[in-house]
């Protein structure tokens, strides 16, 4: 039983690897919980752009 979980063990940290890889040679980046709050948080009211929820107070 050790031999096999020792497989699945190796085989998920190969395919991790690649996968990560992958992600690294064609520039995409995973997306985090963080990364998603501020991008909410920008669209809602936006300081640089003077927008709330992507509208000016004129389009309102």
């Amino acid at each position: 039983m050790t031999s096999r979980t020792s497989h699945i063990t190796s085989y998920s940290a190969a395919s991790s690897a690649l996968y990560q890889s992958s992600l690294i040679s064609t520039g995409i980046q995973r997306e985090t919980l963080g990364d998603r709050l501020c991008q909410t948080r920008n669209w809602i009211y936006n300081v640089e752009s003077g927008t709330v929820m992507g509208r000016t107070p004129c389009d309102w």
